[in-house]
């Protein structure tokens, strides 16, 4: 073991050293800064991880002949012993010390890294968000405890230097870069190998390197508006400031920093030398080179053959050509059926089919169609599905001969899974879609392992999610929850959590469940607890049967351990009876142990690297909204009109789920708006970290009440001007960001009541600024103190006139959202 510890350092070292002496000599100073960070991590994987890897050793130079060697054979009569006692001499292990040293050394730095962290965290909780960049950022005031610099996606910024209006945005902007690059993940990265590898110096140099690397970035994109120059002096100016956080992106670091930005700055308007970047290939092979050097040669071991005991290959069934052919094959004789076209509500609907095509390959290679699972079709109709189905069966019939699955070396059946999921392109015809075949596809397949060979555990149908759903929908409060309200008229949310182990037979009847933990809340009397536990407990005996667990490919009975949690809604003088017959309707927020997470227990995120996206995106989003939102005669004969926000979780497989109608209108329009989100078709899922997560999603709908009358959604002449809420140009405030920010700070009055009431938090505004730049239609959306509140709302209107927003070359009206924090004056508290 110890061997091969110093055998890795040494390789890891030298790569190290000599992938950095290449960057220092030959890419430092050209200005392709994205190359060069892309090299720099580059750089440190490989030195990482090629010492690991099975890298054969290899002879620099040709080996010297060896004379052969006397062999001779030892016979017992040649050889003799004598036992001769000799004295046990102990060694001290320097081994240990070493171990003992690193040990210590590696507790130290991730202590010191974990600290800073902390700090940090400690930092923002106290000072809170102030205001939002245009990518969403937070921005933190550090009031001069720390320099201007970014962290995640975080902006601590500096507001106690004497800056304008447009150095300030300047500085933002840079700041936006770190931010939208990533930067902060470089500086984690080389900071958690700079913990394991303490006791290597050239960390050191990687990680200032990467930083240097960092601010050249940014400072390009920053130099590309605001010109070298008038950048140049806003750099000179930071010259006397400190940093004290060293896992930030600084927009000042340290001077000699500063003076290469300014030379690297006049360098811009040179192109990066290409022969000096191709020459990273020659470094790499070299440094390769060097690991196999530093390695042992193997001597060649002679084969032996065996005929007799060779055993015959096993393998899955295989397409003509691969895996790789078979997803081809499907991707392109897959053709959506005219019935599905021809069954649209609407002419501009799309067409989509997600499905799992079940196939088996008999022992003569022939594919033959078995089944769809999980198939899913947009329009929704009995005639789409069957011409679908009928396609997939005509797609698999055609297909070419396989080679069929070996076991033993014989041929067997075998099943394969393919999964497809197409949508058609937006508003086309089936002609249309025929002649060029508009749709995105996308297609992939796997072997189903045989059922002698296969173990899994016990499955409800349809899987958890239809589990959850089960238990939501049929659970009934119990009356115990009514009673332990007593008379209060406000609305409650009552929360159960289950924690249960099922006993699941070999046929999948459950036999026996047992109750582990039971909470509930507000209520948490015995009597309620034992009501929830009876009301679950007579669900379970309503379950389907489950698919058994199999062990070696036969059934065997299992216990399952799931978790059920839910809230429900109780209106004021909402009695029993009337909880019980709405059961069905009453809305129900889904939950698992921990909070954000989809009933399998993946999180819900809010913000991801690549938000979801409806086919044909946002245009498109809307135009479907429009023409699937049936509008009931009730809310056309109440003139309803106004704003309905709803909220939804796009899954990893791009479905809606849990659509829940925040701001309401009418009933009957709150329910075909939610009944539109939930009937849309299949998004494009988030991805963070490059995996498809669920993603929750916020959207508004407008409804104007004299076009619901008539049975449209679009306005006429004599309404008013469409208000958007987000436009490709959206309204600039004098100064930017941080003139607006200092605007409010100078304008918004903290009054005595106030004070005296120790108000201090977050109040929300919304306005619209129309199309000469003007403020109207001040709103407080959420309010913190009624003196504060006012303070906030005279200060937005009497705001100066904005730079409009612009849609398609023109100023339109753009409704505005801005959060402002009061803090208690420190004489106050």
């Amino acid at each position: 073991m110890n061997e091969a510890l110093w055998q890795y350092l040494l390789e890891s070292g030298a790569g190290l050293l000599l992938l950095y002496l290449f960057y220092a000599l030959v890419l430092k100073r050209e200005t392709c800064f994205q190359f060069n960070r892309f090299y720099l991590i580059t750089a440190l994987f490989l030195s990482f991880m090629v010492p690991l890897s099975q890298l054969p050793g290899i002879s620099l130079w040709p080996p010297e002949p060896v004379e052969a060697e006397a062999v001779f054979e030892i016979t017992e009569a040649m050889v003799t012993y004598e036992a001769v006692a000799a004295p046990v001499e102990e060694s001290f292990n320097y081994w240990n010390l070493l171990y003992v040293a690193y040990g210590m050394g590696a507790v130290f730095f991730a202590g010191r890294f974990l600290g800073q962290l902390m700090q940090l965290r400690r930092f923002a909780r106290q000072e809170r968000v102030s205001f939002f960049l245009p990518n969403r950022a937070p921005v933190i005031l550090t009031n001069g405890q720390f320099p201007t610099f970014s962290f995640w996606r975080y902006v601590f910024f500096d507001n106690s230097q004497s800056l304008t209006p447009e150095e300030t945005e300047r500085i933002l902007q840079h700041e936006q870069v770190h931010i939208d690059q990533r930067h902060t993940l470089d500086v984690l990265l080389v900071s958690l190998a700079g913990i394991i590898f303490w006791f290597n110096p050239l960390l050191v140099l990687y990680k200032k390197a990467l930083e240097q690397t960092h601010e050249f970035i940014a400072d390009a994109q920053v130099a590309k508006v605001s010109g070298s120059n008038a950048y140049s002096s806003l750099l000179v100016k930071q010259v006397f400031k400190n940093a004290d956080f060293p896992l930030g992106s600084y927009f000042f670091l340290h001077t000699s920093l500063t003076l290469t930005r300014i030379k690297m700055m006049k360098k811009l308007h040179q192109s990066p030398k290409l022969s000096r970047m191709l020459l990273v290939v020659p470094a790499w092979a070299l440094f390769l080179t060097a690991v196999a050097a530093m390695r042992p040669v193997q001597a060649p071991e002679e084969k032996v053959s065996d005929v007799s005991t060779a055993k015959p290959e096993n393998g899955p069934a295989q397409f003509p050509g691969g895996r790789e052919a078979l997803n081809t094959y499907v991707k392109n004789n897959f053709i959506l059926p005219q019935v599905a076209f021809q069954k649209r509500k609407n002419p501009n609907d799309f067409v989509s089919v997600r499905a799992n095509i079940e196939v088996e390959v008999q022992e003569d290679g022939t594919a033959v169609f078995r089944r769809t699972v999980d198939l899913d079709v947009q329009p929704n109709d009995a005639a789409v599905v069957t011409a679908v189905t009928q396609q997939f069966a005509a797609l698999v019939r055609q297909m070419p001969k396989w080679t069929a699955a070996q076991k033993d070396g014989k041929a067997i059946a075998s099943k394969e899974m393919i999964s497809v999921s197409s949508v058609s392109g937006n508003f086309l015809t089936h002609n249309a879609y025929l002649e060029g075949r508009q749709q995105k596809t996308s297609v992939s397949s796997e072997a189903v392992a045989p059922q002698s060979t296969q173990t899994k555990p016990a499955e409800f149908p349809g899987g958890s999610n239809t589990m959850y759903h089960f238990f939501n929908s049929r659970f009934v409060v119990p009356q115990a929850v009514f009673e332990a309200r007593g008379t209060s008229d406000s609305t409650i949310k009552f929360l159960r959590y289950i924690k249960a182990e099922l006993s699941i037979a070999t046929n999948g009847s459950v036999e026996q469940a047992k109750v582990i933990e039971i909470a509930t809340r507000p209520f948490q009397t015995q009597q309620v607890s034992a009501a929830v536990e009876k009301e679950f407990l007579r669900l379970v005996r309503q379950m389907p049967r489950w698919t058994p667990a199999y062990e070696n490919g036969k059934p065997v009975a299992s216990t399952e351990k799931i978790v059920f949690a839910a809230i429900t809604k109780i209106a004021g003088k909402e009695t029993f009876e009337q909880a019980k017959k709405a059961q069905e309707k009453r809305a129900e927020v889904p939950l698992t142990p921990q909070k954000n997470t989809t009933p399998d227990g993946s999180p819900v995120f809010i913000a991801v690297e690549q938000m979801p996206e409806f086919p044909g995106g946002t245009a498109a989003m809307m135009k479907y909204l429009k023409e699937n939102t049936v509008y009931p005669e009730d809310a056309k004969q109440a003139k309803v009109a106004g704003t309905m926000v709803a909220s939804f979780v796009i899954n990893s497989e791009g479905k809606v789920t849990d659509v829940q109608v925040l701001k309401k209108l009418h009933p009957s329009l709150d329910h075909a708006f939610a009944k539109s989100l939930e009937s849309m078709p299949a998004w494009k899922p988030g991805t963070q970290n490059g995996k498809a997560v669920a993603v929750k999603y916020t959207i508004p709908y407008r409804v104007v009440g004299e076009a619901v009358a008539n049975g449209t959604n679009e306005p006429n002449h004599n309404q008013e001007e469409k208000i958007y809420i987000a436009v490709q140009e959206m309204p600039v405030f004098p100064g930017g960001q941080a003139g607006m920010l200092q605007y409010l700070k100078q304008a918004v009055v903290y009054p005595a009541n106030a004070k005296a009431a120790k108000a201090e938090g977050t109040a929300t505004v919304s306005f619209v600024v129309n199309k000469e730049g003007n403020v109207t239609k001040a709103e407080l959306l959420h309010g913190i103190h009624p003196s504060l509140d006012q303070s906030l709302l005279k200060a937005v209107q009497n705001m100066p006139t904005w730079k409009p927003g612009m849609q398609n070359g023109k100023t339109v009206r753009v409704k505005y959202t801005l959060p402002f924090k009061f803090v208690l004056p420190k004489e106050a508290k």
